[in-house]
């Protein structure tokens, strides 16, 4: 009889796409915005896997700084989805 495991199949793929979205974005994309220090703290995905939440915390005491960092991951997003896409297959 197999045991059943506390972290659910979604639960593992949310981490996983969490740690490939933080690499696309500070590894992959290299956007001279992003300058602030950031990291991803969340995926929430669907069952189905047709949409994700991803949510995203800018570290920097300085606000312009910080909103430009943001919104240049927010202006990114169909990049990082082209580029996760290439990784999940």
């Amino acid at each position: 009889m197999r045991k059943k495991s506390n972290v659910s199949r979604n639960d593992r793929l949310n981490g996983e796409l969490q740690k490939e979205i933080y690499e696309i974005i500070s590894r992959r994309l290299k956007n001279p915005l992003v300058t602030e220090m950031f990291s991803i703290l969340r995926v929430d995905c669907s069952r189905d896997l047709s949409y994700a939440k991803v949510y995203v915390s800018v570290f920097s005491t300085n606000e312009e700084k910080k909103m430009t960092t943001f919104n240049a991951i927010k202006g990114d997003a169909k990049k990082i989805r082209f580029e996760l896409a290439q990784v999940i297959r």
